[in-house]
């Protein structure tokens, strides 16, 4: 019986889809899940009290757990990426070791930046994070089964503690999230999004095809004919409220640097929409749903 339990945990099983899976018994509710909203609500509740920390010394305390935690997350999602690959659980069995999606992507950057104090990526790191964070948590999609794996509570864990820790880490560093950090951000959304498009072209050339960071199949109701400039208005309206909000108290360094590099915004704004195009022609050129 324990045997069979820890072989459901870790294991991966093949279902007749295209490569293995975790194990599921098909009996969660998925975004409706009760377990969904527990999820939800201390999250919700952790980052208030993040906010309300004001204790100097409990603070630094945090920071040195936080980094523990971090370096945890990274060398279980990077074990957990061998084990994949070598069971061969994704089709072609390589795509598996390769972090493509945006939170994979921050799983790996931000205990890199954290720990070797990478700053000048830092701030954008944590907005990306937090963003990938969110959609995720509020996604849901951990519940479809009510036997939960280690794949599963691993993904929960990392993806709350890339929200949590980012949230802490702006509040603990007391640091501005400047304009130079703002096009920073732009800028890394643009990367992520070449970055996922030449694995989506290969996948379709060669395989079955993909979807990463919903490039190649939409995921929003409309828009069809250009979603993917759908989703950069989307990015740059959460970002700016993010910058906005960050800066409520900045207010005179915020509206002094925005006349200063309004000019640099524009022009970062108009590289985007070119990459936009970029990608959208070659996703329709090349990459398949698969």
């Amino acid at each position: 019986m324990v045997t069979e339990f820890l072989k459901k945990f870790f294991w991966f099983f093949d279902y007749g889809g295209n490569g293995l899976e975790q194990f599921s018994d098909h009996l969660g509710h998925g975004t409706s899940d009760i377990r969904h909203f527990i999820w939800l609500g201390l999250t919700i509740l952790l980052v208030v009290v993040i906010f309300k920390l004001k204790n100097k010394k409990t603070n630094d305390k945090i920071f040195k757990v936080l980094k523990v935690l971090l370096a945890v997350m990274f060398f279980t999602r990077l074990g957990r990426q061998i084990q994949a690959t070598i069971l061969g659980v994704e089709s072609p069995y390589w795509r598996a070791i390769f972090p493509i999606h945006l939170c994979s992507i921050m799983i790996y950057l931000l205990p890199i930046v954290v720990l070797f104090d990478i700053k000048p990526i830092k701030k954008p790191v944590y907005f990306l994070c937090i963003l990938g964070g969110t959609i995720t948590i509020l996604d849901g999609d951990y519940f479809d089964s009510l036997f939960m794996t280690f794949g599963t509570l691993e993904g929960m864990y990392a993806h709350t503690l890339i929200l949590l820790g980012s949230v802490f880490l702006l509040k603990y560093e007391k640091e501005r999230f400047s304009i130079k950090d703002y096009i920073k951000s732009l800028i890394a959304i643009t990367i992520i999004a070449l970055w996922a498009t030449i694995f989506n072209i290969i996948l379709g050339i060669y395989y079955t095809g993909s979807n990463y960071l919903y490039l190649v199949h939409n995921m929003l109701p409309l828009f069809d004919n250009c979603f993917i400039y759908i989703y950069f208005l989307i990015y740059a309206i959460l970002l700016t409220l993010f910058y906005v909000c960050l800066n409520i108290k900045h207010k005179k360094e915020m509206k002094a640097e925005i006349k200063t590099s309004w000019k640099s915004v524009l022009i970062t704004y108009f590289i985007m929409i070119v990459l936009a195009y970029v990608v959208l022609t070659l996703n329709n050129l090349f990459a398949i749903y698969g």
